[in-house]
């Protein structure tokens, strides 16, 4: 796993707790003032969960309603994967430069959690991904108690010690 991706995964890609809301129907958006205002609430509530700061939680969220707007000035209709996908590239924009620590809070850690398993070979017997994760998460987040930076000039140390730490946890839990 690559943690500039995972970073900005953890930093916007928790979008989906909204899509699955919408149940199985298109995400269905014509603009409007009440529309707008509902959008930026939604960006702002996800940026919130993810733990970021009031001045930040503000700066991104109108930054992505900006560009999704100016993206899709007509509206749109599209599927919910598809507007995860969208969610996905303005968050990149939005973040684009800007250096946030993201916070370990509890759906941050699931959403590791879950994408760390993910990536692990999918013939382990579960019980073992589970240790392995449980082993990881605790060893990344002791190395790195106030959340994971995406600062440019640290990323590279955070994915060596992501890629190290997940080595020691599949030595560990044979």
């Amino acid at each position: 796993m690559k943690i500039k991706s995972l970073v900005i995964s953890i930093s916007f890609v928790l979008f989906s707790p909204f899509l699955q809301k919408i149940a199985a129907q298109d995400v269905v958006i014509e603009w409007s003032p009440k529309m707008d205002e509902f959008v930026l609430g939604y960006y702002k509530m996800m940026a919130n969960q993810i733990g970021l700061k009031n001045t930040e939680v503000n700066t991104i969220s109108n930054c992505m309603l900006t560009q999704l707007k100016a993206k899709f000035p007509k509206g749109l209709r599209t599927s919910k994967e598809k507007f995860a996908e969208i969610n996905s590239g303005l968050a990149k924009v939005c973040l684009s430069g800007k250096v946030l620590i993201v916070p370990w809070n509890d759906s941050n850690k699931a959403y590791v959690r879950k994408r760390f398993i993910e990536e692990l070979p999918s013939d382990m017997p579960e019980e073992k991904k589970q240790q392995i994760a449980t082993c990881f998460l605790t060893k990344y987040i002791a190395k790195y108690p106030n959340g994971v930076s995406t600062d440019q000039s640290v990323i590279a140390a955070q994915k060596a010690d992501f890629k190290a730490i997940e080595l020691i946890c599949a030595k560990e839990i044979k």
